[in-house]
């Protein structure tokens, strides 16, 4: 049931009486969706009309303060995300900090997106940034949950949990990040300040930041050199394990020495899955930089393609990370479609499409329309097998069946995209077949192998040891 409010605030508030949640349907416009957040209570899903603005009033530097859990979103089954955005005559010389966060606060955005733009240059600072005033070390934040977002043009951090003392000692439960494309700031999530227990990122991509896409600092952080009378204060509750997963993700053009991703001591076990990590644009750091390692911290790096990067380091500073693992990793060029306009399209022949743990694509899935993840690749009753024994020691079959007479070749490539040898090259008749690859004189690792029959191209991966 729905019914007007207040028709000052352009407002409807409508009750799902199932989950005890209030639906209020904001009306597009300048100062409304500041309205909504003010007047909202603990849980209220703020409803917001796919393909239309939200701007900040003039007179106002940020969306909100936000001290209790919150949704804010798109109208379910919109086909276009709400844009929440500067309004035209805003202040250049402001410091717009959209939605602040204190204590207690937890907040969900899904289907929007949040723009720092103004004219023809970035002018926000932050989409979030973390006020624990006053008292830091006892304040605590819910989860953050992005989905289906666009986030762009912000001069600092988007997620800012470093701006100042506000922060210092604070936690965060778990941030969500899924299906997110973030781009032209300074870092995406800046966790130097405030201890994080628990990422997961996915399905997104990350591109053109002067920073990081990920900068998480170790638990319990205070900056020792900004502030060296307030040293660093060392997490008391072992209880809190920290972790982090990282998968299918796109990160490319990343400007921080640091590299894409760094991660000082705040997890006890991170796992970085089926990335894609391109274009570092600073190579005196490595491309993913861990740092301060201890006994108990795992680092897994695993089917993830490096190109254009300094090295991830296994060595900081002459210390080791224990566990430090990579499995199935690649040095490939991508071929991206136009990465200098955001598009990062796989071409349909990428090894990179079966390079995953699931024999699927590897990055931002919404990359790489129009392929499947599954051990047998079938197009129409052609079938390319995985080969067999894999992994294998000295030589492996690789089987296909076709069913048309058709041009068939078979091409083996290393981990860098360089061809080693083609198999087969020539007609075939319909039936099944199957051809040997001996590759005793061929170094340990990761290879791909190629089927080409007709303007069909399936890739897969094998494993000699």
């Amino acid at each position: 049931m729905k019914f007007l409010l207040n028709s000052s605030l352009f407002l409807l508030f409508s009750t799902n009486i199932l989950t005890a949640q209030t639906i209020v349907d904001v009306l597009p416009g300048n100062g409304t969706l500041e309205n909504a957040i003010k007047s909202s209570n603990s849980g209220d899903i703020l409803q917001l009309t796919g393909g239309a603005e939200y701007t900040l009033s003039s007179s106002a530097s940020s969306f909100g303060s936000i001290n209790k859990p919150l949704t804010i979103q798109a109208k379910e089954g919109s086909t276009q995300k709400a844009i929440i955005k500067l309004a035209p005559g805003s202040s250049t010389a402001k410091k717009y900090y959209y939605f602040v966060v204190n204590n207690g606060a937890a907040l969900t955005l899904k289907n929007l997106e949040v723009s720092g733009f103004l004219k023809d240059t970035a002018v926000a600072a932050s989409m979030i940034m973390f006020d624990a005033s006053p008292d830091p070390s006892h304040s605590k934040f819910g989860n953050f949950r992005f989905e289906n977002c666009t986030f762009h043009d912000f001069t600092d951090c988007i997620v800012n949990g470093m701006k100042d003392d506000e922060a210092r000692g604070s936690q965060q439960d778990t941030v969500f990040v899924k299906n997110v494309i973030a781009y032209h700031a300074n870092h995406f999530l800046q966790y130097k300040h405030v201890s994080l227990h628990h990422l997961e990122m996915s399905n997104s991509t990350v591109y053109s930041l002067k920073g990081l896409a990920l900068k998480i600092g170790k638990i319990g952080y205070r900056c020792v050199l900004l502030h060296p009378q307030k040293p660093y204060i060392p997490l008391t509750d072992s209880t809190i394990t920290p972790t982090g997963f990282i998968d299918h993700c796109t990160m490319n053009d990343l400007g921080d020495i640091h590299g894409h991703v760094q991660e000082d001591n705040a997890f006890n076990t991170l796992t970085i899955s089926n990335c894609i990590v391109t274009n570092q644009q600073q190579y005196n750091q490595p491309a993913l930089y861990f740092l301060t390692p201890f006994v108990q911290t795992a680092v897994i790096i695993k089917n993830t393609c490096f190109w254009k990067c300094a090295p991830p380091n296994s060595y900081v500073g002459g210390k080791l990370w224990i566990g430090y693992q990579f499995q199935d990793s690649m040095t490939l060029d991508p071929h991206y479609r136009n990465a200098s306009i955001g598009d990062f399209t796989l071409p349909l022949n990428s090894p990179l499409l079966k390079a995953g743990t699931d024999g699927g694509p590897i990055g931002d899935l919404r990359w790489t329309t129009n392929t499947t993840s599954v051990q047998n690749i079938q197009n129409g009753s052609n079938s390319f097998l995985q080969n067999s024994p894999n992994p294998f020691h000295s030589s492996t079959n690789i089987s296909f069946r076709i069913t048309d007479e058709a041009f068939v070749s078979i091409t083996i490539f290393n981990a860098n995209g360089m061809k080693i040898v083609t198999l087969l090259s020539e007609n075939k008749l319909p039936g099944t077949y199957s051809v040997s690859w001996n590759a005793k004189n061929h170094m340990s690792g990761m290879y791909f192998y190629q089927l080409l029959t007709g303007s069909i191209v399936e890739t897969k991966k094998m494993i000699l040891y």
